[in-house]
């Protein structure tokens, strides 16, 4: 069939054979389906969906309603054409909540979860959603919320608090080889039998955090100088886009603004409103080109807030810091005698060449202390943050009370995106009966420096893992293994 598409759904058929009623009446079934599916929907099974409500449906029909639709986007997943309602058609609140969700594939906070939406919804002509969405949440059984953190997900993950993210890399990891999607998403179904196989998909096709490889294999991000050789380059369907100067101007005064920053991470918000004040670039222009470039990262801070630094891989020697380790030591207030402790513990690392810090050093160098500023760049802006359990830590920790719950949040978010960063300590000797007073319940099953053992092995362990150093120097493997000599077998007689 031949139609021409003009806009505003304004179409010229020439093709005289078609029944320009009927085919209006297909768009309108290709619409309803794709609304009431909400995450995208393949080709092939938009014809079948289409052909339950009416049989007698010509596929050719159907997939040009699809192509021409303008609520309607078209994706491409692995070669094969994909179709779902454009974010601003969904026919709800809720439904641009679940596409969120889904797309993130991890529990949002309330605020970020609004923030993000209105912000796809700027330049359309719906409405932005406000916090009384929690509510519509709250009745609906796609959704439920982490108690009273204000985090939402989705009731599809079941009480495995782990994201389909974190699924996906640590099936990955276990395998510790390139999987098929096929295989990735049997194993999902496994633990979480009630996922949408299509969630997965969506997820899985993150270019961010997975690699498509020539063989049709996944691998996670951080493998790609592993197979280099074998990673798909994909390149924009769109043909006719021009190339925009002012996504690389953008680009420079973001580096610009992180190199005065001395490398260290700047807020969302600062970067977006410096740029918008300076220099007149729009707020979601800015935001588009910080996330769609390789180089920035784009990390959630102990508030929840955006921050945004710069790939290591994408620094100069220059740009790269040859100073000593900075250390970041976090503990819980309980008392005079803990409290000096902890004093005496960052001193003794400044005496053996660690650059180590603790609240009441900073606290020193400011008068009117920003304790939100200081939890942030503890976390954020150190090499190591040690962690000194202790029995109130814990306590605070799992209610999420104060500073240590704020930064426990953030442990519990990172300590597998980064695992060397963190440094379980005890200055308690560890028996199974005080890990379990001082552990918190996420941090379980990690290891713990017993900083009383260790003192009598002068802290190896400790600076071990400060520096990165490792203990045992083992051998290069050997060309040849062992001959073992075969025993020779008598032949068998009774005589």
């Amino acid at each position: 069939p031949h139609v021409h598409h003009l806009r505003n759904n304004t179409y010229v058929f020439i093709d005289r054979g078609i029944n320009i009623e009927h085919f209006f009446k297909i768009c309108h079934i290709v619409y309803l389906i794709a609304e009431g599916n909400i995450l995208p929907i393949s080709l092939e099974d938009m014809i079948i969906e289409a052909k339950r409500i009416e049989k007698n449906l010509r596929n050719e029909l159907i997939e040009l309603a699809c192509e021409q639709l303008d609520e309607i986007e078209e994706l491409k997943f692995d070669g094969k054409s994909f179709f779902q309602i454009r974010f601003q058609y969904l026919s709800s609140a809720k439904d641009l909540v679940y596409r969120l969700l889904n797309e993130r594939g991890e529990f949002v906070k309330l605020a970020e979860m609004i923030k993000d939406i209105n912000h796809k919804l700027i330049g359309t002509s719906r409405k932005a959603i406000t916090r009384t969405v929690a509510g519509q949440l709250a009745v609906d059984k796609r959704f439920k919320s982490q108690g009273k953190t204000g985090f939402w997900g989705l009731s599809e993950w079941e009480d495995n608090s782990e994201t389909l993210f974190e699924l996906i890399s640590k099936i990955l990891s276990h395998y510790n080889e390139p999987l098929s999607i096929e295989k990735i998403i049997k194993e999902i179904l496994e633990i979480r039998p009630k996922v949408p196989e299509k969630s997965i998909r969506s997820i899985i096709y993150d270019k961010t955090r997975y690699l498509k490889l020539n063989d049709n294999k996944y691998i996670l991000v951080e493998w790609k100088s592993l197979y280099k050789n074998r990673v798909v380059i994909t390149r924009r369907r769109n043909n006719y886009i021009k190339a925009n100067p002012i996504k690389a101007q953008v680009k420079n005064q973001v580096l610009d603004l992180i190199r005065k920053n001395s490398y260290k991470e700047v807020y969302l918000k600062t970067i977006i409103n410096s740029l918008n004040e300076r220099f007149g670039y729009q707020k979601p222009q800015i935001y588009k080109v910080i996330s769609e470039n390789d180089e920035f990262e784009t990390l959630i801070d102990s508030n929840g807030k955006k921050i945004i630094s710069l790939k290591k891989a994408f620094r100069t020697s220059v740009e790269v810091s040859n100073t000593s380790t900075s250390v970041f030591v976090s503990y819980a207030w309980e008392g005079k005698e803990h409290e000096e402790k902890v004093i005496s513990f960052v001193n003794f690392l400044r005496q053996n060449g660690f650059n180590a810090d603790l609240d009441k050093r900073i606290m020193q160098d400011e008068t009117a202390v920003d304790f939100n500023k200081l939890m942030h760049m503890g976390m954020n802006n150190y090499d190591k943050v040690i962690l000194i359990l202790s029995q109130t830590y814990k306590t605070k920790a799992e209610a999420y009370q104060g500073g240590v719950g704020r930064e426990y949040r953030y442990v519990v978010k990172n300590i597998s995106r980064y695992p060397k960063r963190f440094v379980l300590a005890s200055f308690i000797k560890l028996s199974e009966e005080v890990i379990e007073t001082i552990v918190p319940i996420d941090l379980t099953g990690r290891e713990i420096v017993d900083l009383k053992i260790d003192e009598q092995n002068n802290f190896q362990n400790l600076f071990s893992k400060l520096t990165d150093a490792k203990r045992y120097n083992f051998s290069e493997v050997a060309n040849t293994t062992p001959v073992i000599e075969e025993m020779f077998i008598k032949p068998f007689t009774l005589k």
